[in-house]
């Protein structure tokens, strides 16, 4: 497989910088249906590129949670990336999101329910990641929300260190929180 060249893949996926992040405009599903009393988009769909050392939105280490939707995010190509995990009561999960035949243990696709707080970094110093993702019911930024280093250390106080490793540049070696 070769690797896409990330300009040429931008533009033709329309992927800019917006809303911390470099994403597609969402396209969303033309049908609604009532998710927990209220009519939503039932998905919608954007696609990313997560930058060499990139962490979180804007790169700066932050956090989010969805509300409303479950994420499914989607590896097409390039670098793996580690997507660490807490649940609204404060159990932590590591996922890596890549090719399985060339990092041991990563996935093409995962689930991350509604309400778990979450975070994408790059594992990689040089190669750019190519995903995608896929959220149902469709994605509002009513339902986004997002959390700073200081933040997560006063819901969590416990695990200050990969808050705190995911928080700083270049790429972390926040394996050794596990």
């Amino acid at each position: 497989m070769v690797q896409p060249d990330q300009i040429k893949l931008q533009k033709a996926l329309g992927i800019k910088w917006w809303h911390g992040m470099m994403w597609s405009v969402p396209v969303r599903s033309p049908w609604k249906a009532a998710f927990d009393g209220t009519m939503r988009d039932t998905f919608s769909h954007t696609y990313s590129i997560i930058s060499p050392e990139g962490k979180g939105f804007a790169g700066t280490g932050l956090w989010a949670q969805n509300t409303a939707s479950d994420i499914m995010p989607i590896w097409h190509d390039g670098a793996a990336v580690k997507f660490h995990m807490f649940t609204k009561g404060g159990i932590y999960k590591q996922v890596v999101l890549g090719n399985p035949l060339k990092c041991d243990g990563a996935k093409f696709v995962f689930v991350i329910p509604k309400l778990t707080f979450y975070i994408a970094e790059s594992t990689s110093d040089k190669n750019y990641a190519f995903l995608s993702f896929a959220l149902v019911p469709g994605w509002t930024m009513e339902t986004h929300n997002e959390f700073s280093l200081k933040d997560m250390e006063a819901k969590f106080p416990a695990h200050s260190g990969i808050f705190k490793a995911v928080a700083a540049l270049g790429k972390s070696d926040s394996h050794i929180y596990l």
